[in-house]
């Protein structure tokens, strides 16, 4: 019984850690201020059904100021309102395809509004998919796709209590 509780807790681990490594990753911003997020709409699928991705690509405007007073120096970045990037390729592809599944491009060029679209089909086959969109400057978003019902999807902690003597130890996995 022990070694199924470790072997369940080892899983949750190795699901959050994929997670937390960018799985779902929506947003990204480089140096120069470009912004770019993908969306799945949906993410969570059954085999064979469809889902619209669409990459969104902005540029926000930065304003660097310095000022020094009485031996004292500050520098202020303001960083403006976001405006569309127009004719930026993006290529689609993916970085995990348990599913098997297809992406067709329709628009591989950001439009007058940032933005270039997939379809994505999922495969014969449950699992997690993970699309990827990227730009010639290397910027990189990606967004996770459940694939089928066998999946659990449910956020789950797992707590360990460890007692010794009458002391009582909590670790939070």
């Amino acid at each position: 019984m022990a070694r199924k509780n470790m072997i369940q807790i080892g899983m949750i681990v190795l699901l959050v850690a994929a997670v937390g490594l960018g799985c779902d990753s929506v947003e990204s911003i480089d140096e120069n201020n470009f912004i770019m997020s993908i969306e799945a709409n949906p993410s969570t699928l059954d085999t064979q059904e469809y889902s619209s991705i669409t990459v969104t690509l902005t540029h926000a405007d930065k304003t660097v100021s310095t000022s020094s007073d009485s031996g004292t120096s500050a520098t202020t970045v303001t960083t403006g309102e976001s405006t569309p990037v127009t004719g930026y390729i993006v290529t689609f592809s993916f970085s995990q395809n348990e599913s098997g599944a297809q992406l067709t491009v329709v628009n591989a060029s950001t439009d007058s509004n940032g933005k270039a679209t997939a379809i994505y089909q999922a495969g014969k086959n449950d699992g997690i998919d993970i699309v990827q969109a990227r730009i010639e400057n290397g910027q990189t978003v990606k967004t996770s796709i459940i694939v089928g019902s066998s999946i659990d999807t449910t956020t789950t902690t797992s707590t360990t209590t460890t007692t010794t003597s009458s002391t009582t130890t909590t670790t939070l996995l």
